[in-house]
């Protein structure tokens, strides 16, 4: 009685490499190294990858790698050299592969913000950034992006960014439904002092407007003064205070000539010929609105007086 030893194989034998085969490997490889020195990264990638298919040596990957880091594309380059670690266990620069990877994994990601419509406020991970549209640079990882516009739907979407990677977001946003008005308080819906704007808005804007005159006539006398000054003795001194002196002539007339021109305004819209209003007239007065916008020039300036009704 005999026994036949058995040697146990932890997998089966490679195929043997082929003349045929290794002619490929070389072709590819040839040209993928062409590819690289005239900077056609993409090319040379998938010369190199077709060069690892006839000939499957992990040391070839290293070249795939470095072409798709090169183009630009680190997460594709990162995986590719964590199967060369893979497939060669006992690598001797396994060190230097590693940190090659580290180093790849913080290379930031290109993320192009649009949405419709436009010009809404992009928020990264809770902090403000710029408007849509907009590309923004992110470091690897998750990201919270929001999107706000005034009078529409916010929209808030969690994105994953690979290192090196390029992705378009777009926010489609939502006109927010009209939200009806208030209703007026009770001591609003009657009132014993008539339909207009309250007397002391009046008094407040007419005093504000005999001041601005009044500010506007001393200045531009002394304007006057110094201009006779400057004709008799000509200097810059005197020629800046005439100029600063007329700024203020102009801002005082200015703003005088608004602020009186509003107490009119406030005074002929009220209601006189009535001692009470409708919370439907009141309501509809409320959405008048007057705004005085100052506007000063290094040799003038005035206001300008706009009403919305």
């Amino acid at each position: 009685m005999g026994v036949t030893p058995v040697c146990a194989q932890d997998k089966p034998a490679a195929a043997p490499v082929t003349d045929a085969a290794r002619d490929r490997a070389r072709t590819a490889y040839r040209a993928g190294q062409s590819a690289f020195s005239a900077g056609r990264f993409e090319d040379a990638a998938a010369a190199f990858e077709h060069a690892f298919e006839a000939i499957p040596n992990p040391i070839v990957l290293l070249s795939v790698a470095q072409s798709r880091a090169k183009a630009g594309q680190a997460a594709a380059a990162i995986a590719v050299m964590k199967k060369y670690l893979e497939l060669r266990t006992d690598a001797p620069d396994r060190a230097d592969v590693e940190r090659k990877i580290a180093a790849l994994s913080t290379t930031p990601g290109i993320l192009s913000a649009s949405s419709d419509p436009p010009d809404a406020d992009v928020e990264i991970d809770g902090s403000p950034m710029y408007r849509t549209p907009v590309q923004l640079t992110l470091r690897p990882g998750l990201h919270e992006i929001r999107c706000s516009r005034p009078g529409y739907q916010a929209h808030t979407q969690t994105l994953s960014v690979e290192p090196g990677s390029n992705q378009a977001l777009h926010f489609q946003l939502d006109v927010l439904p009209a939200q009806p008005l208030a209703a007026l308080p009770e001591h609003l819906e009657s009132t014993s002092s008539g339909g207009g704007p309250p007397m002391t808005a009046i008094w407040i804007t007419g005093g504000v407007g005999t001041a601005g005159l009044l500010t506007g006539a001393v200045a531009g006398v002394f304007a006057i003064r110094e201009l006779r000054s400057f004709q008799d003795h000509p200097t810059t001194a005197t020629a800046d205070r005439g100029e600063h002196l007329a700024l203020a002539a102009d801002i005082g007339f200015g703003v005088g000539v608004v602020a009186l021109a509003t107490a009119a305004i406030l005074y002929l819209t009220s209601d006189h010929s009535s001692c009470a209003t409708s919370a439907a007239a009141v309501s509809r007065r409320s959405l008048a609105r007057f705004e005085l916008i100052p506007q000063v020039s290094r040799s003038s300036g005035g206001a300008t007086l706009r009403a919305r009704f």
